[in-house]
């Protein structure tokens, strides 16, 4: 009785994928989708009170965030690509670094993508960004003007990049 609702709440995920658009791959998605937030509520209704030392919590958050991060990741491979085989591929080159193939990331958006990780880190961990507003003007100022010089420096790509639901 208890799994009643979660296969309801896949199926629904699934229905509501093809709001994206009229394909196998959204379909997956959505399935995906839901059996990850399914098997997060059973782990969490299973073990309500488990007692972890924050030791360990804290030694374990890396990988959880890293976790959520890759299996999110696989889920946005079905959901960009147009075909099961495209959306293999990917997968493919992403976990057997296949280096027969384009380099989709730029070295300094690759750098960019670690310092914004670093600073995810640092925030979870000392919620310095939360706290901004408490600092000195000058290392707000600082702050903003140095994150607008890495949006300025790293956003533009030398492609024009449509909006993404105009490519369906």
């Amino acid at each position: 009785k208890r799994g009643i609702p979660f296969v309801v709440a896949g199926n629904s995920n699934c229905r509501q994928s093809l709001w994206h658009g009229a394909s196998w791959n959204f379909v997956l998605w959505g399935g995906l989708h839901g059996l990850l937030l399914a098997v997060e509520r059973v782990a969490r209704d299973r073990f309500p009170g488990l007692a972890v030392p924050q030791s360990i919590r804290l030694a374990l958050m890396p990988i959880r965030i890293a976790a959520t991060f890759v299996l999110v990741m696989v889920g946005w491979v079905f959901f960009r690509a147009s075909s099961f085989q495209d959306s293999f591929a990917v997968l493919n080159s992403m976990f057997l670094w296949d280096a027969g193939g384009t380099v989709l990331l730029p070295v300094g958006l690759t750098l960019a993508a670690g310092l914004t990780l670093l600073v995810a880190l640092a925030e979870e961990r000392w919620a310095l960004l939360a706290n901004l507003h408490l600092a000195p003007v000058w290392t707000r100022v600082s702050t903003y003007a140095f994150l607008l010089i890495v949006l300025e420096l790293f956003a533009v790509t030398s492609e024009e990049v449509p909006f993404v639901y105009f490519q369906f």
